[in-house]
């Protein structure tokens, strides 16, 4: 038997195990501790979405995250969404080009969500200061 697990705590930490054995109750459980083990923290622009649209490809498979307004809700493919659920991620659309492999999609999702570029590192390349638009022209209500 083979299983591929997703782990979150809905607040930005994701992991994905997998297990494999001749026995299914010995398969699932080594790869929930699996997963659990390669938990990782994913960057999160107010606490529901990613910062920008972001692209992975795991072997033929292509996955392009975007950034929705609030209140959007995920819409997306049946396994992106939910590895969006465990990540606490709530407003944010996915398309996934090429192959549709269960197992290369939630990869490539992982890889995605991993290989955001924060916009302070963005600045910092570019020898920039970044200052919060919303601050400047709103007085300070966020």
């Amino acid at each position: 038997m083979y299983f591929l697990t997703v782990a979150g705590n809905g607040r930005g930490l994701i992991g994905i195990g997998e297990g494999k054995s001749a026995e299914s109750d010995e398969a699932k459980a080594q790869a929930k501790n699996a997963a659990i083990r390669n938990m990782q923290p994913i960057s999160m622009y107010e606490g529901r979405t990613i910062y920008g649209d972001v692209k992975g490809k795991v072997s033929a498979t292509e996955v392009e995250l975007m950034t929705r307004p609030p209140g959007f809700g995920l819409r997306c493919q049946s396994l992106i969404f939910e590895i969006c659920r465990c990540a606490g991620l709530s407003d944010m659309a996915a398309r996934v080009t090429r192959s549709r492999n269960h197992m290369n999609t939630v990869k490539a999702t992982l890889q995605a969500l991993l290989s955001q570029r924060l916009p302070e590192e963005i600045a910092r390349a570019r020898g920039r200061k970044l200052v919060d638009v919303r601050k400047v022209y709103y007085g300070g209500n966020i």
